[in-house]
């Protein structure tokens, strides 16, 4: 097998494949890079700057898109520094939905991360110590499961959704 290389952003911190495309999160530059296989073209999508947050003070914080999970036509990333997931539409490059799932970390925990199972999109939220489930029909969290230590990794098989918790 050939090694591929592909341009990307600054700080690479996820991965995903599907809908004809690479998608790399680029944690330090908030920007997610979807790479054409073929041609090892990279899209450069850039997340939104100023996305306020409810901290109890009006208050901004920057993109920290972590994994990337693909699924139901779209990419969605996990953006941990805001407690939100965002939509992707591989045809236009824009952003169709950002759905909260939890709390923002403010930068303390960069690992995240989503998959697709059972007709849902699943997401770790790790400030919130909770595993989310989002409605892809919707673009609203439909579940939320509640941890007693922060979910770091998430993947799914025989039947079940599987995370990894950092005591």
């Amino acid at each position: 097998m050939d090694s591929q290389e592909a341009d990307i952003g600054a700080g690479v911190n996820g991965i995903g494949v599907g809908e004809g495309a690479v998608w790399v999160s680029n944690y330090t530059d908030g920007t997610v890079s979807k790479i054409d296989p073929s041609s090892k073209a990279a899209t450069q999508i850039d997340l939104p700057i100023d996305l306020p947050v409810d901290l109890g003070v009006k208050s901004t914080l920057v993109a920290g898109p972590a994994a990337i999970g693909v699924g139901f036509g779209s990419a969605w990333v996990s953006d941990v520094n805001r407690g939100v997931v965002y939509r992707i539409d591989p045809a236009t490059n824009g952003i169709t939905a950002t759905i909260r799932v939890g709390k923002p970390s403010n930068g303390n925990d960069y690992a995240s991360d989503i998959a697709a199972a059972d007709g849902s999109m699943w997401v770790t939220s790790p400030e919130s110590r909770t595993i989310v489930r989002i409605d892809p029909a919707t673009n609203s969290v439909e579940d939320s499961i509640q941890l007693p230590y922060t979910p770091n990794g998430l993947t799914v098989g025989y039947g079940s959704v599987w995370a990894t918790i950092n005591p």
